[in-house]
């Protein structure tokens, strides 16, 4: 197959495998243009065509996404996200197990994707467990990302302190039928007394004399 999808790659962006289109109609489209290129050319002009288009369509899978891409005037392009890819079955009838050719059949969200290839059924594996990897390697980089804010979060002192967790009713219940501790007032001590300089007697002005 064209290698046109590898200058399209991202950065971090490689290819797994690439299917490979069924030559088989191509072989038959020759031997017709041989026999009867005579009949002004029409028959090898059509097989030249087919040719041509065969060499252009590819479909590729790589660690990101599914790239498929066919015709040479109208070129028609779909790249869908492994994420976006809904379903994968194959079609192979009796000569297409005896040749290894088979019809696979790509569901996504972008809509079917549909190639005669051969091992269809090695590519159709190849695909599913990319999706598979696709995901484990995403939650890795989720765990990594979250392990990273949390451990900037317990260095800065400025970041936002967590909520704490809400004390259930029960729990407040409990606490509240503890037998809580008596509070005792402080004994303050009592001040000197005062000495009466008449020893417990009141005194009488006018007669000077001490009552009891």
């Amino acid at each position: 197959m064209a290698k046109c999808c590898e200058r399209y790659l991202n950065e971090d962006e490689w290819v797994v495998e690439k299917a490979k289109r069924n030559p088989w109609p191509l072989v038959g489209c020759w031997i017709v243009g041989v026999l009867f290129f005579w009949v002004l050319f029409i028959p090898l002009i059509y097989a030249i065509v087919r040719t041509v288009v065969f060499k252009k369509a590819e479909l590729v899978l790589t660690n990101m996404r599914l790239i498929c891409k066919r015709g040479v005037f109208n070129t028609e392009s779909k790249d869908v996200t492994l994420p976006k890819v809904q379903g994968v079955y194959v079609n192979e009838g009796f000569w297409g197990k005896v040749f290894n050719v088979g019809t696979i059949h790509i569901d996504t969200a972008y809509g079917p994707i549909e190639a005669e290839i051969q091992d269809a059924e090695d590519f159709k594996t190849a695909i599913n467990g990319q999706v598979e990897q696709y995901k484990l390697d995403h939650l890795a980089k989720q765990a990594q990302w979250t392990a990273q804010e949390m451990k900037r979060g317990a260095g800065n002192p400025y970041a936002i302190a967590p909520t704490p967790t809400p004390v259930p009713a029960e729990n407040k219940v409990k606490e509240a039928a503890k037998p809580q501790p008596v509070k005792t007032q402080p004994v303050v001590a009592a001040s000197p007394s005062i000495v009466d300089p008449n020893g417990g007697y009141g005194y009488d002005i006018y007669t000077e004399r001490k009552i009891k």
